[in-house]
């Protein structure tokens, strides 16, 4: 689902907190009562069964935010401009690496948000604006008691001490961080990990429900900790296009296995998230005709005396076309566990040609499930595509060459 290291290429998903030291409360510059730092701070909590701060410092500036505009106090564009370039929200833009998002820009949406477009100040009429923040602001308004209630009962049970389990075979106890830290925010839909920080959108885990929010904040754990980084394939030149594509499927594999891709849903009452769950005939019948394209055009262009820009960029608009870079991962995973084992995942998950190996070797072994309904889960793992032998033979030396 959803993540995403300060790198480019990383960045979608959840998120925590920066410092026990650093934390805020209500805001002076939205018409407070000016109140001392220490008398606003809301200090995060630390767990007692595992090294983990949880704070939800920026929806609280948020929430009092609301309740502010909805008792009548004549709360400006400018006064939630600066409110947003307060520390902890100035994180979260600035993890839109490289683009930061302006506070000017997170101002005019929690302005068009909560008191309309129709308050704003002549001058700024007209003006374009982040619709997508705008809607999601809203959302989180109207659903602020599930996602209070939610949220405490979160942080009470500890939950996110779990993430350790969930990773365990996956990642090394050096891999994971001393102290989890997370910060419950309201932006978008997703989950960021900046800075040693969890950035997790408020309403998205009340969405997510507590079973799936340990699995998408372990998910984009596993993700940083093992990316292997690239540029962006339609930037590169010759096969190195398709090579590159491959490489964004690893990464996006053992991530999406984790997170159960096929099973991902939402609260149907999340106006914004209700839509995105999953349909597992979906994942699987994407992922095959992908997997199956793609060695339909190996066997093409091996073909031939030499393969053009253009027809490399066809093979990587099969992933962009369909959106299939998580689901060909996640079903490709789910398939060298079902014939050899999670384990063989778990060690083989790091690296991009070893992971290809190792789905070429699944493909090739005898499925769990040899008789199963048309259209179903079971048929799909049993038919697995595989390479074939040619394609395969030229693929592998070529991605142990580009990749570790």
């Amino acid at each position: 689902m959803i993540t995403r290291s300060r790198k480019q290429h990383n960045a979608a998903r959840l998120a925590i907190l920066l410092s026990a030291g650093i934390s805020l409360g209500c805001c002076a510059a939205c018409g407070g009562a000016g109140q001392d730092a220490a008398d606003r701070a809301r200090p995060p909590r630390a767990a007692t069964s595992c090294a983990l701060l949880v704070s939800d410092s920026v929806l609280h500036d948020f929430l009092d935010l609301v309740d502010r505009v909805e008792s009548g106090a004549d709360v400006s564009v400018q006064a939630m401009t600066e409110l947003a370039d307060r520390p902890l929200w100035r994180t979260w833009r600035r993890s839109f690496f490289a683009e930061e998002t302006a506070a000017e820009t997170i101002g005019h949406a929690l302005f068009m948000a909560l008191r309309g477009a129709d308050a704003l100040p002549e001058d700024m009429r007209g003006r374009v604006y982040r619709n997508d923040l705008v809607r999601n602001y809203r959302q989180t308004a109207n659903r602020r008691e599930q996602i209070t209630a939610f949220l405490a009962q979160f942080t009470a049970a500890e939950r996110a001490c779990d993430i350790a389990t969930l990773l365990r075979g996956y990642l090394t106890a050096a891999d994971l961080p001393d102290t989890l830290r997370i910060e419950f925010v309201v932006g978008m839909p997703e989950i960021r990990l900046f800075e040693g920080v969890f950035l997790v959108d408020a309403g998205l885990a009340w969405a997510s429900g507590q079973e799936q929010l340990v699995r998408f904040l372990a998910s984009t754990l596993y993700k940083q900790r093992t990316l292997v980084d690239g540029p962006i394939p339609n930037s590169v030149h010759g096969s190195a296009i398709l090579l590159h594509s491959l490489r964004v499927v690893r990464n996006e594999a053992v991530a999406a296995y984790i997170d159960d891709l096929p099973e991902v849903t939402f609260d149907g009452r999340h106006e914004l998230l209700a839509a995105a769950s999953f349909k597992p005939e979906t994942v699987f019948r994407s992922a095959t005709r992908t997997l199956s394209a793609l060695d339909g055009d190996l066997t093409l262009y091996l073909a031939k005396p030499s393969v053009t820009d253009e027809e490399w960029l066809d093979t990587y608009r099969l992933f962009v076309g369909a959106q299939s870079w998580q689901t060909t991962g996640w079903f490709m995973a789910r398939t060298i566990v079902d014939r050899l084992g999670i384990e063989h995942l778990q060690q083989v998950g790091r690296s991009v040609p070893d992971f290809f190996a190792a789905y070429q070797n699944a493909a090739a072994s005898p499925p769990r499930t040899a008789q199963a309904e048309p259209g179903s889960p079971a048929w799909y793992l049993a038919a697995a595509p595989a390479l074939s032998e040619s394609n395969w033979a030229w693929l592998e030396p070529e991605l142990r060459r580009l990749f570790p």
